[in-house]
């Protein structure tokens, strides 16, 4: 039998290394991050088909009712109007960005895990790339493409609100004057959403860091790993010790940054306000800016401890990955 072989089918059979020696490191990395939307869509359909529920929720807001100064006039100032309009991009974000940080935790706590479940990882390994750069993508999903997908999502969903609550008030559905837009504003407020994501994003570090190592290392229900202990070490610490210092901690590294952000607490957003409660005179969000701590919540040491601490754990799922095959 002749061991020659055609030149077309030697290239065919190295193509792959070919592949990614061509492409390089970025081309191999961009093909990564589309496996991992091909293989967890729920990534980018739920925060899709979230942001197409708000809107046809808006599409049947035909009646609203405001507090307002004049009551008698029973219309918003434009500066009313425009907070309203400021408020309703924010809620928007938040929404989204709760419903992407849930799909998104599930699919830190699977992804390691799955691979290893339905076998899929002896492919993967068979493929001229490393394990390094497989989790890479993971985490590159989960922590960039994920949040800033969700952050232009949100304000393409806002404008598409803020027409059809413009078509509502030429209709009459809704009061003119509760419809108002400054394009400045709103370029101001989502850069103040933007900087909140990433500090966000840079402050639960340690919790996608975590999540992946129980990905890696659980041989069955990963998720009850990934949500258990978090819960039942506080409670075994309530019990045996009578403390609750584990509790705080992960208290703490839910929500601490933000406290850092509004100075500690001491933050008052509520500019000229009326001596009567009742009435609306919350300012647009965007004059938030010049009250925000960034420069400390950035250079807060637990921030950059957390980091550390991602690096590390993300290094361990690493490596654990190379041997974790679960024969």
């Amino acid at each position: 039998m002749s061991t020659n072989m055609s030149p077309a089918t030697t290239a065919g059979l190295s193509m792959p290394a070919r592949v990614v020696d061509r492409g390089g490191l970025q081309q191999t990395l961009v093909t990564l991050v589309r496996r991992e939307f091909w293989e967890h869509r729920t990534l980018w359909i739920a925060p899709l088909a979230t942001a197409a529920l708000l809107i046809v929720c808006t599409l049947f807001a035909r009646h609203m009712q405001f507090q307002v100064d004049d009551v008698n006039s029973g219309t918003l100032s434009a500066r009313q109007a425009l907070a309203v309009s400021t408020i309703v991009q924010a809620v928007v974000f938040m929404t989204l960005n709760l419903v992407a940080a849930l799909f998104v935790s599930f699919y830190l706590v699977d992804c390691l895990y799955a691979e290893r479940r339905d076998r899929s990882i002896y492919f993967w390994k068979s493929m001229p790339v490393s394990d390094g750069l497989t989790v890479a993508s993971k985490v590159l999903v989960a922590m960039v493409v994920v949040p800033l997908g969700v952050w232009a999502l949100a304000g393409a969903t806002h404008v598409l609100i803020s027409l059809v609550f413009a078509v509502h008030a030429a209709l009459g559905h809704v009061p003119a004057s509760a419809v108002a837009w400054n394009t400045l504003t709103w370029l101001r407020v989502e850069f103040l959403l933007l900087i909140g994501l990433v500090l966000g994003v840079l402050w639960n570090a340690p919790i996608t860091g975590y999540f992946l190592l129980v990905s890696v290392l659980a041989r069955r229900n990963a998720v009850m790993w990934a949500m258990g202990v978090p819960i039942l070490l506080p409670l075994l610490e309530r019990i045996v010790l009578g403390t609750h210092y584990v509790w705080t901690f992960v208290v703490y590294r839910l929500q601490g940054i933000w406290d850092i952000l509004a100075n500690h607490g001491d933050l008052n957003f509520i500019a000229g306000q009326a001596a009567d409660k009742s009435h609306f005179n919350m300012p647009p969000i965007d004059a938030l800016l010049g009250e925000l701590n960034f420069r400390a919540a950035f250079l807060a040491p637990d921030l950059w401890l957390g980091l550390i601490a991602a690096a590390a754990m993300i290094y361990a799922a690493t490596r654990i990955r190379r041997y974790r095959d679960d024969t």
